[in-house]
C-alpha cells in the first residue's frame, strides 16, 4: 500500500448511529474498547496472528456491540491522485473457539483521558492516579471467564 500508514481497530460499547456509518468522523468516546489482543496494524505486520483454536470475543457479553476502524494515510503529496484500495477482512462466528485472547492493560496511558497527557515543554512531569479495575465481561461470570 503506497499511502496506508496503519489501521486502528477498536470495539464500541454502543452502536454507531445508522446515519453515521461509513462517514469520516473522530472516534466516538464509546469506541475505545480493545478487541482481544489486537488494536492496530501496519503494512507488513500480521493481523490477529492467533492460532485457529483461539479467537477474540466481541458481543454484548464483553461490552463490544460495534467495531470502529480508524485508517491513517501518509505521503499523499508524493503520489497525488492515488486512490486507496486498502482494507481488512474480519470473520465472525457465533461458535466460541477453544481459547480466547484478552488484552487487559492495567496501565494504558496512551488511551487515557486528556488530563493524563504530558504537557508540552515540561522538563519533568508526574502522574499519580488510582485505578479501578473493571471486569472484562458484563454478563458473564468470573468463573466462566477464568475457565475460558
Amino acid at each position: 500500500p503506497a499511502h496506508l500508514h496503519h489501521f486502528v481497530v477498536t470495539g464500541c460499547s454502543q452502536k454507531v448511529p445508522k446515519e453515521q456509518e461509513g462517514i469520516p468522523m473522530k472516534q466516538p468516546w464509546f469506541c475505545a474498547r480493545q478487541v482481544g489482543g489486537f488494536q492496530g496494524w501496519a503494512p507488513g505486520a500480521l493481523l490477529w496472528d492467533n492460532p485457529v483454536t483461539a479467537g477474540n470475543l466481541i458481543g454484548k457479553g464483553v461490552g463490544i456491540v460495534a467495531i470502529s476502524v480508524n485508517v491513517h494515510y501518509t505521503d499523499g503529496d508524493i503520489k497525488p491522485g492515488a486512490v486507496a484500495q486498502d482494507g481488512i477482512r474480519m470473520f465472525y462466528t457465533p461458535h466460541l473457539r477453544n481459547f480466547t485472547t484478552v488484552n487487559t492493560p492495567i496501565i494504558f496511558v496512551g488511551a487515557g483521558p486528556a488530563d493524563m497527557v504530558v504537557p508540552p515543554k515540561q522538563e519533568r512531569f508526574f502522574l499519580t492516579r488510582k485505578c479501578t479495575i473493571e471486569p472484562l465481561c458484563e454478563d458473564t461470570s468470573d468463573d466462566l471467564m477464568r475457565a475460558a
